[in-house]
C-alpha cells in the first residue's frame, strides 16, 4: 500500500441547506451589528453638533442683551 488514505464523505442536502441558511443569518446579523453601531455613532456626533450650536446661540444672544445693556447705560450716563 502506497500510505494513501480514501475518506468517503456523504453530503446531506437537508443539512447543506441548514448550513447555509446559517452562515446567510449570520451575515445578515453581522451587518446589522455594523449598521447599527454606525447609527449610533451618527446619532451622538449630531447630539453634540446639536448641544454645540445651542450653546453658542445662547452665548451670542447673552452677547447681544449685554450690549443693549451697555447701550442703555451709556445713554443714561450721556443723559446726566
Amino acid at each position: 500500500m502506497s500510505g494513501q488514505t480514501k475518506i468517503r464523505i456523504n453530503v446531506n442536502p437537508q443539512a447543506l441547506i441548514k448550513l447555509a441558511s446559517l452562515v446567510s443569518n449570520s451575515l445578515l446579523l453581522s451587518a446589522n451589528v455594523v449598521l447599527l453601531t454606525h447609527d449610533v455613532q451618527h446619532r451622538l456626533q449630531e447630539k453634540r453638533s446639536e448641544v454645540i450650536s445651542n450653546r453658542l446661540q445662547m452665548t451670542a444672544e447673552v452677547a447681544s442683551a449685554i450690549a443693549g445693556l451697555a447701550k442703555v447705560i451709556v445713554n443714561v450716563l450721556d443723559e446726566r
